[in-house]
């Protein structure tokens, strides 16, 4: 299977490249009309990093509300990255820094939240008992 990535930008700053420009279409939003620009790596880099930011105080929100054996794991073990946002080029290094826990990228990122729909299609029952409602 080929794999997918985000050919452009870049989550660790620190990493991103002045010398690799690639061109960005959209809507100019003082115009309204279509319009290419040319851009560098790191100037992408630095326009994704309030997202980012966000992403991270999510994640240390989420990380503050857990219980401490399960906290206690994630510190230890790590924790997983899946969907789309994992396919953007050093998520996993930016994400290990900020929250000062190993994060890894998901084999198949994209694929990870309808497999684990579809094991819970086929053992609903036993879901069900796990997660003590419904």
């Amino acid at each position: 299977a080929e794999e997918l990535k985000i050919n452009h930008g870049n989550a660790y700053i620190k990493e991103a490249r002045e010398d690799v420009l690639f061109q960005v279409r959209g809507r100019d939003l003082r115009t309204g009309l279509p319009r290419t620009h040319e851009m560098s790596e790191r100037e992408l880099s630095e326009s994704i990093q309030k997202p980012l930011r966000q992403i991270v105080l999510t994640a240390k929100k989420v990380l503050e509300n857990i219980p401490p054996e399960l906290s206690a794991d994630i510190v230890e073990k790590g924790t997983m990255l899946s969907g789309g946002t994992s396919l953007l080029r050093n998520i996993d290094k930016f994400l290990t820094d900020e929250l000062n826990i190993p994060c890894y990228i998901a084999e198949e990122p994209l694929f990870c939240v309808i497999r684990g729909l579809g094991l819970i299609a086929e053992n609903f029952e036993l879901y069900r008992k796990a997660a003590g409602r419904m």
